[in-house]
């Protein structure tokens, strides 16, 4: 290898200037003129590197080395996909060693290859200059990996180790108990491991399965049943499906003011007197404007009716107008014919609904043009469920900064309140129903509330967030417009790809920052690969020049987890982008069907027999023989004193014979008796 000069200036035991050089260069090549030639192009001379200073020579071999590593991790054959795979799963610090051996691997080709030095002689060079062990390098060429068989540009991978791949120790457990602890732990009771893992050891003593340590099932319930299974059995269908699925991050651009809105009643979580003296908690119904999130009115009621409804109604539409669309859900006071013009419940089996007329009325919001739009009800093990995710206003409804915070937690309420669940009862609950406030000021605390809840600026909505405004400034600026304001996208620079750790969240989701545009400031990517992982940190190599591209996550060890899809965000109205959602929810529940066909579960009946089975022990249950009950009876000590002196018979009515008469005597007699009264003595005495 021949050297300019302007090349080796600045190097290791070279001078730093190129007068300086050429001298050191000419002093150096002067023992053998091969050492010196002149450039094929241009005018000066090159240098061949053995005339080069020790240190001058192992800089520009290993400058050589980097950037021949750096073409053969870019070039990788379609031949050797299977060890680049395993390259790219491996952990990072395996990649690092495999890199350093490829720069001894490639010096050594190098003095073969371009000096002619034989290959034995290269190894033990190499050896001597970088500290390697000789037999090291020589098993490298000839017997694991054997780069001699290798093209130059799968050695990186080749040289990947390989050591503690396999000698992870494999604990043996018997089919029948897994699938007996699986038909124990995966059920809507959800028991704990350990409770499950003791009924396994009770089965044991019967059926002698071989069982390891508990550890063991903690760890092969991660690996061995999907989370979604998981998630399926223990918590049931609606909870698959709101967990497994992330939920839809519904864009409000491209809206305006009272194009659509929403609606729902709340009952509140105090007691209100009112003026007839009876105690009630109130129900309170709301209209929402959808796109600036403000409380366009409401109506309180002793309950959720059709006559709040249509107040509430009223005074919305007579203040701001006719909204285009409205989203309700599907109780009665909503479906109401007097309201929505239907005369049965919005579900396709066409089945009358008692509180509503037989006859079809034209109801107030089809009269007015709106058009009604009904929430899905979701079918659970425990029960029909509304989709509360499908209203924006069940979030103004929240115990945390909505109006279960700020409204019924308000001083003017104190020791009224009952708490929003019932593991959450105050201590004052047993006399919160005494402590009931006057509904004029309940209805005065609902209207300054409202008031405030409407002005208050520092938003966090997507309309809100960058300027700051109150939800009123936000529906005022587009309700004298009537039309949105779009506002202009933010162009990213091109760059390298980027790293960043993020927190995996529930339903495999990740979300990394995009840009300051208020319209949405974060991208979201979701995959099945990512369930494993959620509550952790994974790394994320993304362009940050285009991150509508998916993006690559490792884990915690470096190790390749798939690529990531974008979940881009739909319309608010998107009638798609609920019809995806919905097969995105039937595609989880298809996966957790055929988990639960081909998974050896024992049935909870056979588990429950399993352990009848098991023997009592040291302590047998006596057998269920109790006193009967003339046993448990007390017995009288002086039953002659007590009971008459004569046998009672049961006499007809109507019969009055001498026998009769001579039997009441004896009675009237022993009564008499009985109670210390002698009716002869009296009669003499008298006389």
């Amino acid at each position: 290898m021949f050297f300019i000069v302007k090349s080796l200036i600045g190097m290791p035991g070279m001078p730093g200037t190129e007068r300086n050089t050429l001298t050191k260069l000419n002093k150096l090549s002067k023992q053998k003129t091969e050492w010196r030639r002149k450039c094929a192009v241009g005018k000066g001379f090159e240098y061949h590197i053995d005339c080069l200073p020790p240190e001058t020579r192992v800089h520009l071999l290993q400058q050589q080395v980097k950037e021949q590593v750096e073409v053969a991790q870019a070039q990788a054959s379609t031949e050797s996909a299977e060890l680049w795979l395993a390259f790219q799963e491996a952990t990072e610090k395996k990649r690092q060693e495999a890199a350093r051996n490829l720069q001894i691997c490639l010096m050594v080709a190098d003095l073969v290859e371009k000096s002619g030095m034989k290959l034995y002689k290269a190894f033990a060079h190499i050896a001597d200059t970088t500290g390697t062990p000789l037999g090291t390098i020589k098993r490298w060429f000839y017997i694991e990996p054997g780069l001699k068989r290798i093209q130059k540009s799968d050695w990186l991978p080749a040289l990947l180790s390989r050591q503690g791949c396999n000698t992870k120790h494999k604990e043996v457990i018997c089919p029948e108990a897994w699938s007996f602890f699986q038909g124990d732990y995966l059920r809507t009771d959800a028991p704990t491991v350990q409770s499950c893992y003791e009924r396994l050891l009770e089965v044991v003593k019967v059926t002698c399965w071989s069982v390891p340590h508990v550890s063991f099932f903690r760890r092969r319930i991660k690996t061995h049943i999907p989370l979604e299974l998981r998630v399926s059995l223990r918590g049931g269908a609606f909870r698959a499906k709101q967990d497994l699925v992330p939920a839809q991050r519904r864009s409000r651009a491209g809206l305006h003011a009272m194009q659509i809105v929403n609606g729902d009643g709340y009952t509140h979580n105090f007691w209100v007197r009112l003026p007839d003296g009876q105690v009630v908690r109130p129900t309170t119904w709301f209209f929402q404007d959808v796109y600036s999130s403000m409380l366009l009115s409401y109506c309180v009621d002793v309950s959720e009716n059709t006559d709040m409804l249509g107040l509430a109604l009223h005074q919305m539409v007579s203040r701001y107008g006719v909204p285009t669309s409205c989203v309700l859900d599907r109780g009665s006071a909503a479906l109401s014919q007097a309201m929505s013009g239907r005369m049965h419940r919005p579900s396709g089996r066409d089945k009358k609904h008692k509180k509503f007329d037989s006859a079809e009325v034209e109801g107030a919001m089809t009269a007015m043009g709106m058009d009604v739009t009904w929430t899905r009800v979701e079918a659970d093990t425990a029960g029909n469920k509304g989709n509360a995710r499908a209203k924006p206003i069940e979030r103004v409804f929240h115990s945390k900064g909505g109006l279960g915070d700020v409204l019924d937690k308000h001083p003017a309420f104190a020791s009224a309140t009952v708490g929003d669940s019932v593991d959450k009862k105050p201590a004052h609950y047993v006399d919160a129903q005494k402590n009931a406030v006057s509904l004029e000021t309940f209805l005065q605390v609902l209207a300054s509330v409202i008031e405030s809840w409407n002005t208050r600026e520092g938003r966090r909505t997507e309309m809100a967030k960058a300027r700051g405004l109150s939800y009123r400034q936000v529906f005022d600026e587009s309700y004298s417009q009537v039309v949105i304001r779009q506002p202009s996208e933010y162009q990213l620079m091109m760059c390298l790809m980027r790293t960043e750790d993020c927190l995996v969240h529930g339903g495999g989701v990740v979300e990394l920052k995009a840009s300051q545009n208020p319209v949405g400031e974060r991208n979201r990517y979701h995959s099945p690969m990512l369930y494993a992982h959620i509550g952790t940190k994974v790394s994320l190599r993304f362009n940050p020049s285009n991150l509508s591209e998916a993006v690559y996550a490792y884990d915690a060890t470096g190790v390749l987890i798939g690529q990531i899809p974008i979940l881009k965000d739909v319309a608010f109205n998107d009638r798609n982008g609920a019809r995806q959602q919905r097969l995105a929810q039937e595609d989880v529940m298809g996966r957790i069907e055929l988990m639960q066909r081909t998974t050896d579960i024992t049935p909870i009946k056979d588990v429950a027999a399993l352990l009848a089975t098991v023997p009592a022990g040291n302590n047998p249950v006596p057998a269920a023989v109790g006193p009967t009950l003339a046993r448990m009876m007390p017995k009288a000590t002086n039953e002659s004193e007590l009971e008459p002196e004569y046998e009672e018979l049961p006499m007809a009515s109507g019969c009055d014979s001498a026998v009769a008469a001579e039997r009441r005597q004896k009675a009237a007699q022993a009564m008499a008796k009985l109670f210390g009264h002698d009716d002869e003595g009296e009669g003499e005495g008298d006389e």
